[in-house]
C-alpha cells in the first residue's frame, strides 16, 4: 500500500532537504497525504493547496507572479502581439482560420514620385515644349525610377530604359519623359488612332483616385496622340470615349537619332508634354456622350455617338460630380505611365514588327497583370511645393512617401 513512498521521500528528501523521520512519524506523515491526494482527485471543481517550498532553497526554480499584462495605451504605437497582415489575401468572409499567415507577396508595388511646383519666378513659358527636356527648370525635378515590366519584378527587367519627372505649376501639369531606343520608328498618324499599335509612351491620369471618369493619353515617336477617356475600366463594363480631348494640350517629340532608318543606330527619344488643369475639367463631366471611334485598322475614319442603350453601361454614375480643381500642395493624384514596345525586324531599309509577335508593356508603377486599367495599382503623384527657398542648394528634391 505504500508503494507511493519512495516518491514521496525522493520529494522531501531532494526538493527540501528534510532529515529521515523516525518511522510512526513518516507512517502517519505518508497518510496524511495519501488522503490529500485522494480528496482531490474526488474534488475536481477544487485545486490542491500547492506547497510552498522555502525561499532558501537553491534548487527551486526563479518564482514566477501571476501580474496580468500591462495594456498599452489605446494610441499607442506598440503591438504587444506582432501580427501579420493578412488583408491582402484573406477576403472579408472568408472562413479560413484566423490564425494569422504570411500574407503571399504580390507582383505589384505602388510607386510615389513628387511632382515638384516650379518656382515664382518661373513665367509661363518657362517650359518650352520641344521634346528636348534642356530647360533648366527640369533640374528641378526628380527623375522616376527606372520602369518596369508591368508585371512585376518577377517578370524580366526591360531592355531598354525608359524614366520620367513632372512639374506643375497654376496652368498645367508638365511632363518629361526619355526613352533608350536603338530603333526609333513610328508609322501610325492621325489623332485618335491606335498609337499602341506603334512603339508608344503612355500617360494615365485620375485626379480624384476613385477609378472612375479617368483620362489617357498615348505618344508615339511622330508625335501622333491619342487621347480618350474612360467612364470605368474595361473590366467594369466601360466604354473609351475616344472623342474626348484634352483642351490646350501640347506635347512634342526630340528623336537622338534618326527616325525610321536601320542604317544608324540611334540614342532614344524623349517627350514633353503639357496638360493644361482645364482640359481635364471633362473628366468630371459624368453627363457628356461616349463617342466611339470609327476605324480602319489602326487608322480612324470618325466618331459614332452611342445612343443611351449602347452607353448606359459605361456611364460610371449620373451624380454630380464636384469641378476638378487645380491641386494645391500635398495633394496626391493618381498616375500612371506606360511604354509599349514592339519587337523590331529590317526588311531591306525599312523596319518591321515580325509577323504574330507580341509587344512588351514597361511601365512606372507596375499592375500585376497585364492590364493598364486598374486604377487601384496606379502610382501615386505628390504635389510638392517649390525647392526655391527651403530647399536652394540642397540637392535634388526628397521624395515624400505616404
Amino acid at each position: 500500500m505504500f508503494s507511493d513512498l519512495p516518491e514521496i521521500k525522493s520529494f522531501s528528501s531532494a526538493r527540501h532537504g528534510f532529515r529521515r523521520l523516525p518511522r510512526p512519524v513518516f507512517f502517519v506523515l505518508s497518510l496524511s497525504l495519501i488522503a490529500r491526494s485522494a480528496w482531490s482527485q474526488e474534488s475536481p471543481g477544487q485545486a490542491a493547496e500547492p506547497v510552498t517550498a522555502p525561499e532558501s532553497t537553491a534548487a527551486d526554480p526563479a518564482p514566477q507572479t501571476d501580474t496580468p499584462p500591462v495594456a498599452a495605451p489605446e494610441n499607442s504605437a506598440v503591438n504587444p502581439t506582432p501580427q501579420t497582415d493578412t488583408s491582402a489575401s484573406v477576403p472579408q468572409n472568408s472562413t479560413a482560420s484566423p490564425t494569422p499567415q504570411t500574407a503571399v507577396p504580390t507582383a505589384t508595388s505602388v510607386r510615389s514620385c513628387n511632382c515638384v511646383r516650379l518656382p515664382t519666378f518661373a513665367r509661363s513659358g518657362t517650359v518650352q515644349i520641344d521634346g528636348r527636356i534642356t530647360e533648366a527648370v527640369w533640374d528641378l525635378a526628380t527623375w522616376s525610377e527606372d520602369f518596369v515590366d508591368i508585371e512585376g519584378p518577377t517578370r524580366p527587367r526591360p531592355m531598354f530604359r525608359t524614366r520620367m519627372k513632372m512639374l506643375w505649376d497654376t496652368h498645367a501639369l508638365y511632363i518629361a519623359a526619355e526613352l533608350q531606343e536603338p530603333d526609333v520608328r513610328g508609322s501610325i498618324r492621325g489623332r485618335d488612332s491606335v498609337v499602341f499599335h506603334d512603339n508608344d509612351f503612355e500617360v494615365f491620369i485620375d485626379p480624384d483616385g476613385d477609378g472612375l471618369n479617368y483620362g489617357e493619353l498615348e505618344v508615339n515617336a511622330l508625335n501622333t496622340i491619342w487621347d480618350l477617356r474612360l467612364p470605368r475600366p474595361y473590366s467594369d463594363g466601360g466604354q473609351a470615349d475616344d472623342g474626348w480631348s484634352i483642351q490646350g494640350l501640347r506635347t512634342a517629340v526630340h528623336i537622338d537619332g534618326s527616325l525610321n532608318d536601320p542604317r544608324t543606330a540611334d540614342a532614344g527619344w524623349s517627350v514633353e508634354i503639357e496638360i493644361p488643369w482645364s482640359g481635364l475639367q471633362s473628366l468630371h463631366e459624368t453627363s457628356q456622350p461616349i463617342r466611339r471611334a470609327v476605324r480602319d485598322g489602326s487608322k480612324i475614319r470618325g466618331y459614332e455617338v452611342l445612343t443611351q442603350e449602347q452607353s448606359e453601361n459605361a456611364v460610371a454614375s449620373s451624380v454630380a460630380v464636384a469641378p476638378l480643381q487645380i491641386p494645391a500642395e500635398g495633394d496626391i493624384w493618381r498616375m500612371n505611365f506606360s511604354r509599349v514596345q514592339w519587337p523590331v525586324e529590317t526588311v531591306g531599309l525599312k523596319y518591321r514588327t515580325p509577323t504574330g509577335a507580341r509587344e512588351d508593356n514597361w511601365v512606372w508603377s507596375p499592375q500585376g497583370v497585364v492590364d493598364m486599367h486598374r486604377p487601384a495599382t496606379w502610382g501615386r503623384v505628390i504635389f510638392v511645393g517649390s525647392p526655391e527657398s527651403e530647399n536652394r542648394g540642397r540637392g535634388p528634391v526628397r521624395i515624400i512617401r505616404r
